[in-house]
C-alpha cells in the first residue's frame, strides 16, 4: 500500500484489519474489538496511537485486552488511552471495580503512555511504589470513579504529570490534601462538579509549577486553600458556577479574608455565579 500517514477510525465500523499499513504513523480512535490489538505490532512506523476500550464490550476479560493492547504498542512513541463504561456504580460489580483499579495501576507504569482518561467506577487507588509510577504520563482525566479516599496521595507522585482534570463524581469524599513537593511538574489543574468536596488543603511547597487552576461547580467547597498564596507560578485562576458566598470571599472590594491568598495571581476570572 502507498503512503498513509494518518488514519482516524470510525467507531461505527464493525470489523477492520490494519495489516499492510506499513507506513502509517498516526492512528486515532483505535477500539478493540473492532480492530485486533495484534495488528498494532505490525505497524512498525506508528508514532502516535490513541485508543479507547469500552468495558461494556467485555465481561471481566477487559484487563487481558488492555494488557494485549499495551504489549503490542510498546514500539509506539506516544500513546493515549481512554477507558470507560456506560454503567453506573450500582450496576458495576465489585470485582469489576477492583479490576479497573488494577488496570489503572498498570497504566501508571507504562513507559510510553502520555495521556489517560478513565470514566467508570473503580476501587480506591492501591498503594504504588514511587519507582513504578509512570514518568511519561503527562495528562490525566478522571470521571465517575466514585472513590472515597483522597486520590491526591497517589496522583501527586506521578513525576511528569502536566495536566490533571477531576470531573463529575471522580471523588466522593469531603476533603483533599496536596502535600509539599507533590505534583512537581503540574501546570494545569481543574476540579469540576466534585459535589461533596468541602475542604481542599494545600501545603507550602505543593504544585510549585502550577500555572492555571480552574474550580467549577464544586458548590460545597468552603474556601480557597491558604496554601495557594505560596504558589507563585500561578498565572490564572478561574471560578465557574460557584456559589456567591464563595466568590465574595476573594473580592478585594469586600475586604474578605481570602483575597490575600490569591492577590498575587495576575488573572482571576469569576463566571456564572450561582446564588
Amino acid at each position: 500500500m502507498g503512503f498513509l500517514g494518518k488514519f482516524k477510525l470510525n467507531l461505527f465500523c464493525r470489523k477492520l484489519r490494519l495489516k499492510g499499513l506499513d507506513k502509517l504513523e498516526i492512528l486515532e480512535n483505535f477500539c478493540p474489538p473492532i480492530c485486533s490489538s495484534q495488528d498494532i505490532s505490525t505497524l512498525r512506523n506508528l508514532r502516535v496511537l490513541s485508543a479507547e476500550v469500552v468495558l461494556d464490550d467485555y465481561d471481566e476479560g477487559f484487563p487481558t485486552e488492555i494488557q494485549r493492547l499495551m504489549s503490542n504498542s510498546d514500539h509506539v512513541g506516544c500513546t493515549s488511552l481512554c477507558i470507560y463504561s456506560y454503567k453506573d456504580s450500582a450496576a458495576t460489580a465489585a470485582s469489576i471495580k477492583k479490576k479497573v483499579s488494577d488496570v489503572v495501576g498498570q497504566c501508571f507504569s507504562r513507559r510510553n503512555l502520555q495521556g489517560l482518561e478513565v470514566s467508570c467506577p473503580m476501587d480506591n487507588f492501591p498503594e504504588y511504589e514511587a519507582q513504578y509510577m509512570c514518568a511519561s504520563l503527562l495528562k490525566l482525566e478522571l470521571t465517575r470513579l466514585e472513590i472515597e479516599e483522597d486520590p491526591m496521595e497517589t496522583l501527586e507522585r506521578l513525576p511528569n504529570l502536566r495536566s490533571l482534570h477531576l470531573k463529575y463524581r471522580s471523588f466522593l469524599g469531603k476533603e483533599m490534601r496536596c502535600k509539599a513537593m507533590g505534583f512537581g511538574q503540574l501546570r494545569f489543574l481543574r476540579f469540576e462538579d466534585l459535589q461533596n468536596l468541602e475542604k481542599w488543603n494545600v501545603d507550602e511547597g505543593a504544585m510549585p509549577n502550577l500555572s492555571v487552576l480552574t474550580i467549577e461547580e464544586c458548590t460545597k467547597l468552603e474556601m480557597v486553600p491558604n496554601g495557594l498564596r505560596y504558589v507563585k507560578t500561578l498565572k490564572e485562576l478561574n471560578f465557574v458556577r460557584m456559589p456567591k458566598e464563595f466568590t465574595d470571599r476573594i473580592q478585594a472590594a469586600n475586604g474578605h479574608e481570602d483575597f490575600d491568598k490569591v492577590s498575587h495571581i495576575p488573572t482571576i476570572s469569576v463566571r456564572n455565579v450561582s446564588l
